[in-house]
């Protein structure tokens, strides 16, 4: 068994699931598989991760029959899983080569800690960084002049479980913690992520009471901005994206 599961609920990637994956094959940290989980998509998804599973072991691929909503679509590449450490990964987004190094040191070294990450930095959809501005801490989008601050490295990183709880809730406006790496049997405890939008936020608030975060100093996270990213769309947009009905949650699974 591996030590570290890394799940990748996907949709209609194929611009951006390449990119993910060889940054995921490409770290120094080694021991792990990558579980990927299609729901139903209708693009060139299904033949990139056919691809990648025959050429490296630690890939392996499942398809969904029917597209079930983005949260069951998470819940279950959890579930697929099998490693003591799990992190989920966005189909869109790229770590650094020592990000898993960076985030299974720290669990390794503090058994109190539940989540590890590190430190965010932002890129296009071209996969090229936001200009960062020193003076005010946030990155610049050079289209639109807008600035996006990331979360501030110590959410979570408290002894006492009603702050940290606090901190995700009010402080955690990315949520990007979502994405660290994270003890398997803690995140059992859990609800998973309840069917709603902004259930990630719900998830870490739960996680938070039940131990600490620590992160990584360094940007090894790298979040991409891009037209069709999740945060992006109208409510109509979102409901669909989420199906957030009873039957969408229910379904027959295939690969």
């Amino acid at each position: 068994m591996p030590k570290l599961s890394v799940g990748i609920p996907v949709f209609n990637g194929q611009e951006f699931l390449p990119g993910l994956l060889d940054s995921l094959l490409g770290q120094t940290f080694t021991d792990f598989e990558i579980v990927i989980c299609d729901n139903a998509s209708t693009d060139r998804t299904s033949q990139i991760c056919w691809d990648y599973e025959r050429r490296d072991s630690r890939v392996h691929y499942v398809r969904n029959l029917r597209n079930l909503g983005a949260v069951a679509n998470f819940n279950r590449v959890f579930e697929l899983s099998t490693a003591p450490l799990f992190k989920w990964a966005a189909h869109d987004d790229l770590y650094r080569e020592n990000y898993l190094d960076a985030c299974v040191r720290l669990l390794d070294q503090n058994p109190d800690v539940v989540l590890a990450h590190t430190a965010t930095a932002f890129i296009d959809e071209k996969s090229e960084m936001l200009p960062y501005d020193q003076e005010t801490g946030s990155f610049v989008d050079p289209k639109s002049g807008r600035r996006y601050w990331a979360d501030v490295p110590g959410i979570g990183d408290t002894p006492v479980a009603i702050n940290r709880f606090w901190q995700v809730l009010n402080r955690a406006r990315w949520g990007t913690h979502m994405f660290g790496v994270m003890r398997r049997e803690i995140l059992k405890q859990t609800s998973l992520l309840p069917n709603f939008a902004g259930s990630d936020r719900a998830m870490l608030a739960e996680l938070a009471l039940l131990g600490r975060f620590r992160c990584a100093n360094e940007q090894l996270f790298l979040k991409r901005f891009h037209a069709s990213v999740s945060w992006a769309l109208d409510h109509k947009e979102l409901k669909v994206f989420l199906s957030t009905t009873a039957s969408a949650i229910r379904g027959d699974f295939g690969k």
